[in-house]
Order: structure tokens, then C-alpha cells, then sequence
């Protein structure tokens, strides 16, 4: 385990090398300009599979490289489902009643939405 500056250090260097790929000039970074590497750099897939598992659903907690079973993230809506991922039909009942299976219809997502819309138009 290294000493807290020891990774202060070596998190800075990490942010340094981030910000040389993505073309923004090397300096030191600010608080400001953190999130804008983590938006141009290849983790915008994560990031958006994120976004989605926490307002339409996520179909289990295994890790997924793209591939139809593990991963994805699921609205339990099925012909929205089918066209993403495939069918869910024939899912092994141990999957399909995992406590990690959330499905919550897009419902958050469409009421954030429409709270944005709703705030947007209030001013």
C-alpha cells in the first residue's frame, strides 16, 4: 500500500497522460476539467451503461464484454428488449430471479426527462 501523496502523485501523473491523449494541453489538471477526460476518452460506453443501469435496469452483476447474457443493461419492456439484446425467454430461471435483475420499465428515465423539460420551461 502505498503512502497517500505516493498516490496523489501517481493519480495526477494518471490525469497528465489522459489529458496528452485527448488533446487538451498537458498542465496540471483542475476539479473542472476531470470530467471532461472521463467523457472523451473510450470509457463513454461505461459511462453511458452506467447511466442506464441506474435509470432503466440492469439484467445481472457480471461483467459483460458486449455479449447478449452478461451486463447489459435491460428496460424489461420486451420488444424494446428483444431489439437490444435478444429474447429473455429462454433465460435459466436462476438468472432471470437474480437480485441483481432490475427492471424498472424506463420509468426514472422518462420522469427525469420530463422533470428536465419541466424545470427548463419554468424559467
Amino acid at each position: 500500500m502505498s503512502p497517500p501523496g505516493m498516490r496523489r502523485a501517481i493519480f495526477s501523473e494518471t490525469v497528465k497522460e489522459k489529458l496528452s491523449i485527448t488533446g487538451i494541453p498537458k498542465k496540471s489538471a483542475q476539479f473542472h476539467e476531470q470530467p471532461s477526460v472521463l467523457f472523451l476518452l473510450p470509457g463513454r460506453a461505461y459511462v453511458f451503461a452506467l447511466f442506464l443501469w441506474n435509470f432503466a435496469g440492469r439484467q445481472n452483476d457480471i461483467q459483460g464484454f458486449g455479449g447478449p447474457l452478461n451486463g447489459n443493461w435491460i428496460s424489461g419492456i420486451g420488444p424494446v428488449d428483444d431489439l437490444l439484446i435478444g429474447s429473455q425467454e429462454k433465460l435459466p430461471d436462476e438468472m432471470k430471479n437474480a437480485p441483481s435483475r432490475n427492471t424498472y420499465f424506463l420509468l426514472p428515465l422518462i420522469l427525469g426527462l420530463f422533470g428536465l423539460c419541466f424545470m427548463s420551461s419554468a424559467t
